[in-house]
């Protein structure tokens, strides 16, 4: 566990991170403003604006990596955030060499070079500050209000049926899996990716994808399929508002509706999960030495007989066999 200094101290990258980067990006305003008088009278200003920028960068950086630490985030936004930061704190103290060069010793034809660092700083701080509001509010922060971006929340929810699917008993046709997996899918996008997607992954979990969500994050699964009390993810997002665990975030729980959709769906995966695995079996290779375990044989026969999907089963094993397989046993 890192000491509680440097924790501390990490945390504090999201303020201090603001005033390099309205200091730097005033500087290289103003310098546009001198292009024909480098001795203009906002020199002075511009001097100031660029000394604290530079420091403001630096001790920044130094906080973005004492927070990188805790594992909170990771991801290859984190590596882009990280290392065009570190590049924009060194340009931000590059810029300040050359300034001090040209102003102390009077190195002016050194003017083009200077401007050209402070104005890769301006760029670079721009871009770094980007990753860095993907990572703290996701890819689609702006692009979800733009109703012709693929990132548009749409409210999908209202037009789904869930009432209808819980009052039907027979399990679901491949239309239903599909509307149920699509309705799953945009809740988890609109409230969990920006967290635990490939972007940003908080606890080493993602849930962008059905394999990763189900393989689970740093404390093992959070989904059990057919069960969703004993499924953390479910646990996380009935938890109360103001609690600190509570998914997607403090002071933000899911609809209602949501959350039973949410429920749904994972008693719902109980099925699909067997299936699959049923599926992997009859799919290997040599199933006819697979099937000399007549044990096996006749569980996974119970289990289709379960589901109303034997047929599967028996079209897959020569005729008459699957007979002997049982006086066998």
């Amino acid at each position: 566990m890192a000491f509680w200094l440097w924790d501390f101290l990490g945390h504090l990258h999201p303020l201090a991170v603001h005033f390099p980067v309205a200091l730097l990006l005033f500087a290289a305003v103003l310098e546009l403003f001198t292009l024909k008088n480098f001795n203009s009278k906002l020199r002075s200003g511009i001097d100031a604006l660029l000394v604290a920028g530079a420091l403001g960068a630096v001790i920044s950086a130094v906080f973005g990596w004492l927070l990188s630490l805790d594992g909170d985030y990771s991801g290859s936004v984190l590596v882009l955030h990280q290392w065009i930061g570190v590049a924009t704190a060194a340009l931000s103290l590059l810029t300040l060499f050359f300034l001090y060069r040209i102003r102390n010793r009077g190195k002016f034809g050194q003017v083009k070079v200077y401007r050209g660092l402070l104005f890769s700083t301006a760029i670079g701080i721009s871009v770094a500050g980007h990753f860095g509001a993907n990572l703290t509010h996701g890819g689609d922060f702006l692009t979800s209000t733009l109703p012709w971006s693929k990132d548009y929340k749409t409210s999908g929810s209202d037009n789904f049926n869930l009432a209808a699917l819980e009052r039907d008993t027979t399990k679901l046709t491949k239309k239903q899996e599909i509307e149920l997996n699509t309705e799953v899918r945009a809740i988890l996008a609109h409230n969990c990716y920006k967290c635990h997607g490939a972007e940003k992954v908080k606890g080493d979990l993602r849930l962008d994808g059905k394999h990763v969500a189900f393989k689970g994050g740093e404390n093992g699964p959070v989904i059990v399929p057919g069960n969703p009390l004993e499924s953390e993810i479910f646990k996380r997002i009935t938890l109360p508002a103001d609690h600190k665990d509570v998914m997607p975030s403090k002071g933000k729980k899911l609809a209602e509706k949501d959350i039973q959709i949410v429920r749904f769906w994972i008693e719902k995966e109980r099925h699909g999960q067997m299936m699959g695995l049923i599926k992997m079996f009859l799919e290997l290779p040599n199933w006819n030495h697979v099937i000399l375990f007549s044990l096996h044989y006749q569980i996974i026969y119970l289990i289709l007989l379960i589901y109303g999907q034997t047929s599967i089963l028996l079209k897959t094993i020569p005729n008459g066999l699957h007979w002997w397989m049982i006086v066998l046993t």
